[in-house]
């Protein structure tokens, strides 16, 4: 029997109308299906910037908006803390500035081009389940009251409660959580003016920008106490936080607006992120079906777009196949999501003030800032050691942080840290064939990669229940405590030895939220705890990551963020093993980073290499003859063996 569709787009939104658009241009025959009918409104981000726009004019859909509507055209200015990194973008295809449309005339648009380029739709009928061959493929979706449409393919573009995701039993994967709720109405009446406007202070922000036909939106953000309360106790809230940023949009300029809009309440539960299966056989998902980032850097209709012209070229290409879809898109995200996270959580003057500050003056180091946003550089590109490093200077490592605020950046530092590693190696090894995950970890010889996860899911439960083995800090004088670590770490290998990588990853995923709310201090860790426990926490993820991908032969990221907790870790630690032993003082330098003294006095020797190296070498990943080979000055003697705290590997390591 021949098939009704070539495909069914199961939400019309931005993901949905522009492969819909793509599909049918190409003769494909699509129906897209969505419970809404349009125009209509969601809750999203209404921001674009040039790499989305410069898309949607390809498409006609701009030619479309500017047809109906005046759409502005914006500068952009972000500000934290008083710093403000303001201007235009990196053109693109002659885009140089943002735009912000509210999502009924932007939804409206996108549809009536689908349409005039000949998908059919289904308006007001939602989609309760798949249509399933017997060898588990999708094959169509069944609407409400029963009716079955059949198709080649079935693309999920229904959002982050998708229907499709649910029905093919696809969990939320790396999931992450932020600081802030929102409450955002749109008004008119405010003065004119050609910028996007956000500013962010310790615990609160503000957003305000033009959208079309001269109405505005304000967005505040706060806590997630700001989007509790009945409605008429938010909208008194919002209309009192919306007056609390007079250098943004002043209260006479406000008193002649007026709002137009419902307040649209944004708790911070509704804005927790993850990813999903992308792809499968017979049915992808698009936007935010399949990954949802923090909306704090409004890149979900950037994405949105991207990804339906990523499965649109693919689908239509000499070799139609989505074979690298998945791949394409969480390399694509990874770090976009990670930084989205990170402006959700809020600054510490301390920290934020001179790295934003180093934005504002530099002016090359602003405009690849400011186009992050555009998507032509990657976070790790604008966020340089060097860059950071120069702008907050260099402090001992050694040292604690001086201040409640310091302390609360090294928090939420922690919990960042911990979970950019995790997604790191969740993304290693999920997918990897049983053969690759039975392969030893060379730096852990006594363990498969699979073990290795079963240890840090394990690590993770322990954390979180108070059941720390308190001892590590000490094993290395104590051939009875190392014992009794050791038992403790195969146990949770033990315990975990009937299960599969996925459940164990998945276990992992379900502690780790608790977890790094903990390391952020969100949540209080328990009593027992000492203060050196969470940054070790995050230092042995770090440390078995690098593992992990040594055995598969890989090169990790050298910069990544527990890295460098970790080499903090590690030498406080050898500084107290260099003491505790009577040695002599010990100079270390890593170039470009920082420098340590380990000791009191003129240093006996001098070890030079850099951070990475430091980091593997004093967490046991190198070889006696590797720490020889080190550059040193002095005589190396009285420090190698102590430079570990564990048994030195007897072979050497690459990674």
């Amino acid at each position: 029997m021949s098939l009704t569709y070539d495909a069914v787009v199961v939400g019309a939104r931005c993901a949905g109308s522009v492969l819909a658009i793509r599909l049918a241009r190409a003769g494909w025959d699509v129906l897209l299906v969505d419970q809404a009918r349009f125009p209509s409104d969601t809750v999203s981000t209404h921001f674009m910037f040039p790499n989305t726009l410069a898309r949607l004019e390809r498409l006609g859909v701009m030619k479309r908006l500017r047809a109906a509507h005046d759409i502005p055209q914006l500068l952009f200015s972000w500000g934290v803390l008083g710093q403000t990194v303001a201007g235009s973008f990196t053109p693109v295809d002659g885009y140089e500035r943002m735009s912000c449309v509210g999502r009924v005339v932007l939804d409206h648009a996108l549809v009536e081009t689908a349409v005039e380029a000949g998908a059919s739709t289904r308006f007001g009928v939602g989609v309760t389940g798949l249509v399933t061959e017997s060898d588990g493929s999708v094959a169509g979706v069944v609407l409400q009251g029963g009716e079955q449409v059949r198709a080649r393919w079935v693309f999920g573009a229904d959002g982050r409660n998708s229907t499709v995701a649910r029905s093919l039993g696809l969990k939320r994967l790396n999931p992450l959580r932020g600081d802030m709720s929102l409450l955002f109405a749109y008004w008119t009446g405010l003065p004119e003016t050609e910028w996007f406007r956000l500013e962010i202070w310790e615990d609160r922000a503000i957003t305000w920008s033009p959208c079309e036909d001269g109405s505005h939106i304000l967005v505040v953000a706060g806590g997630p106490d700001l989007a509790r309360g009945n409605r008429r106790a938010r909208q008194a809230r919002y209309l009192e936080w919306v007056r609390r940023f007079p250098s943004v949009i002043d209260s006479r300029a406000l008193d002649r607006g007026r709002q137009t809009s419902d307040l649209v309440v944004a708790p911070e539960a509704m804005m927790r992120g993850f990813f999903r299966r992308a792809k499968g056989n017979g049915w992808a998902l698009i936007g935010d079906a399949g990954h949802y980032k923090h909306p704090s850097i409004a890149q979900g209709i950037s994405d949105a777009v991207e990804q339906a012209d990523y499965v649109a070229d693919a689908l239509l290409g000499e070799d139609p196949d989505l074979g690298r879809y998945e791949k394409w898109r969480d390399a694509r995200s990874q770090e976009q999501y990670l930084w989205s996270f990170r402006a959700a959580t809020w600054p510490v003057p301390e920290r934020h003030i001179p790295i934003y500050a180093g934005f504002a003056a530099d002016e090359n180091a602003g405009q690849q800032w400011r186009d992050m946003f555009n998507r032509l550089h990657q976070p790790s590109e604008v966020y340089t050691a060097e860059r950071i490093g120069r702008w907050t200077g260099a402090r001992p490592a050694t040292s604690q942080p001086a201040t409640p605020e310091a302390r609360r950046s090294a928090s939420n530092d922690l919990g960042l840290a911990y979970a950019e590693a995790r997604i790191a190696l969740g993304t290693l090894l999920r997918g990897l064939d049983g053969a690759l995950m039975e392969r030893r970890v060379p730096a852990c010889p006594a363990w498969t990669l699979e073990d290795l996860v079963a240890h840090l899911a394990g690590e993770a439960a322990d954390f979180v229940e108070g059941a720390y083995f308190l001892g590590v800090s000490d094993a290395w004088r104590d051939p009875d405590v190392a014992a009794t670590r050791d038992a403790w770490t195969a146990g949770q290998v033990a315990s975990r030895e009937q299960e599969s990588l996925d459940a164990v990853l998945a276990e992992w995923d379900k502690r780790s939220p608790r977890l790094e709310d903990m390391l952020s201090g969100r949540t209080a860790a328990p009593d027992r705890y000492p203060p050196w426990l969470p940054p070790a926490v995050v230092a042995d993820l770090a440390v078995h990551l690098h593992d992990a991908y040594g055995a598969l032969g890989k090169s990790g990221d050298r910069s990544i963020a527990a890295s460098q907790v970790g080499l903090r870790v590690y030498v406080r630690w050898l500084e107290i093993r260099l003491a505790a032993c009577g040695r002599p003082a010990l100079l270390i330098r890593a170039p470009g980073a920082r420098e340590w003294l380990l000791g009191a006095g003129n240093a006996a020797a001098t070890l030079t290499t850099d951070s990475f190296d430091l980091f593997r070498a004093l967490s046991g990943r190198r070889s006696r003859d590797q720490l020889q080979s080190l550059a040193w000055q002095g005589d190396p003697e009285p420090f190698l063996d102590l430079l570990s705290p564990y048994e030195l590997p007897r072979s050497s390591l690459i990674e």
